[in-house]
């Protein structure tokens, strides 16, 4: 049967990790998006929080984009190609911690090509620039402002 990817983050150093598992996401400890779109953690299914929910990992094709995000509250959010699929509250992250990247790759998957997020900008020193910051009408955030 085709299943896709499993991608996911682990606190366990990769010189110490169990790798020798059919599945990425029986790892432990470990927070997963399954194969089938599912929360998993520490090797656990945890189906009653919800699938991805435009596109199952099954269906990637070659060129999309997953983004596989721990939030700083511990919720991981995925996307694929820019679109929302999921926000998993329950999967409580420990954001303190140092995490490892871990995807377990299943047909018809052939190929993954692993991307870090691009360099954030607000806190680098660029030569010849200075900082600008908006605030909307009372200082609200949201709102427009014509410069």
């Amino acid at each position: 049967a085709d299943e896709g990817i499993e991608c996911g983050v682990t606190t366990t150093p990769p010189e110490r990790a169990d790798l020798s598992y059919e599945y990425a996401a029986v790892l432990r400890p470990s927070w997963f998006s399954s194969d089938s779109g599912s929360l998993w953690k520490h090797g656990r299914a945890l189906y009653s929080q919800g699938q991805w929910q435009h596109v199952r990992p099954v269906n990637l094709k070659k060129g999309d984009v997953v983004s596989f995000a721990v939030k700083p509250d511990g919720a991981i959010e995925i996307h694929v190609n820019g679109a929302w699929q999921v926000r998993w509250d329950a999967a409580e992250v420990p954001v303190a911690e140092p995490l490892y990247a871990v995807v377990g790759m299943r047909a018809p998957a052939t190929a993954v090509e692993l991307r870090t997020k691009e360099l954030d900008l607000s806190t680098a020193s660029l030569p010849n620039s200075r900082k600008i910051t908006l605030r909307g009408i009372a200082g609200r955030s949201g709102e427009l402002v014509d410069l």
